[in-house]
């Protein structure tokens, strides 16, 4: 614990905005957003080009979502209005009412891993004694949740572009917030589709659903493998919470691009106020001790398996299999 402390400690230096790192950045995803969606409505006719356009915007909008997400912790700029302003402005992309998500975001963070506040996670998790004490059918009710399909498709969806719209808490930091949101958000669609017809909205919509899609894995990948961590409260630390219940998303050059290096999540966790243009150097620095869990390509599919947190044996494990009914098992 006492190291840990320390490993927090040596963070500190790296929390200082950079508004000159920050303001490029912003222009630069601003210029890649708009690049590749002028490029996708030119080149629409053409097929190949067009997803090809799709899925490069897509990215741009990941990475504008991560720039909002930092501006929630209020240290992508030095000046808590221009993370207001820049955090507001980029919901129309985000499809994410700022002040809602500065609420819900500081809650996981404060949470994350207390097995007695799962609620403040993105991503239910039920524990294997939880699951063995309910009925059949709430059983396939958690199995169907847990579904990728569900999880990383429908469920995705329906968050994004359904509750989102009056998002959790959203009343409670807001109704102001939530209005300005869906406004500016239905408001690039419609001038979307007034400017450049159907091709400018497919594009934009495309783009968004494949976002959300590809947004929920890369928050799940985040804290749910096989040895993360969930303590009960009496046993909970925190700051061994953010280390352990967090991975590192070791997805290639174009992928940390397209994060913004937030894939860099255990020491976020550790240290939210280190804005995520800084991450990678402080990483660099103290990766040595950190022990981190590292999430590679091939690795994806065998966290998708992770279903149920076992407390007997402290990891996460796939769904128990079930046992043979024995009015059907053969006499020997």
């Amino acid at each position: 614990m006492e190291q840990t402390a320390n490993l927090r400690k040596r963070t500190f230096k790296y929390m200082k905005a950079d508004d000159g790192i920050a303001t490029r950045n912003l222009i630069l995803s601003l210029v890649l957003f708009f690049g590749f969606w002028g490029l996708g409505i030119a080149f629409w006719n053409i097929l190949v080009l067009r997803l090809a356009f799709i899925v490069c915007l897509t990215g741009t909008i990941i990475r504008l979502y991560i720039t909002q997400h930092d501006c929630g912790h209020f240290m992508h700029f030095s000046s808590k209005r221009v993370n207001m302003i820049v955090g507001v402005g980029l919901s129309a992309v985000t499809l994410n009412s700022f002040k809602a998500m500065i609420y819900n975001h500081n809650n996981h963070h404060a949470k994350v891993g207390d097995l007695a506040h799962r609620d403040a996670h993105e991503v239910m998790t039920w524990t294997l004694e939880e699951y063995n004490a309910v009925t059949p059918l709430q059983q396939l009710g958690y199995r169907a949740f847990r579904h990728p399909t569900v999880l990383f498709g429908i469920g995705a969806l329906f968050m994004f572009f359904v509750r989102y719209r009056i998002p959790k808490s959203g009343i409670r930091t807001g109704v102001g917030d939530v209005i300005t949101q869906n406004a500016l958000m239905f408001g690039l669609w419609v001038a979307s589709y007034l400017l450049f017809g159907w091709p400018g909205f497919a594009m934009l919509l495309g783009a968004s659903v494949i976002g959300a899609c590809v947004g929920v894995l890369i928050v799940y990948l985040g804290h749910n493998y096989e040895f993360t961590y969930w303590k009960d409260q009496e046993d909970y630390d925190f700051q061994e919470a953010s280390l352990q219940g967090s991975s590192v998303l070791d997805l290639g050059p174009v992928m940390n691009f397209v994060l913004f290096d937030a894939g860099y999540h255990d020491l976020h966790h550790l240290n939210a106020r280190i804005p995520c243009y800084k991450l990678r150097d402080c990483y660099a620095e103290l990766s040595d001790e950190l022990n981190a869990t590292r999430i590679t390509w091939d690795q994806i599919v065998q966290c998708m398996g992770m279903k149920l947190w076992d407390e007997e044996q402290g990891k996460m494990v796939g769904f128990p299999k079930r046992r043979p009914d024995p009015a059907l098992t053969p006499a020997e």
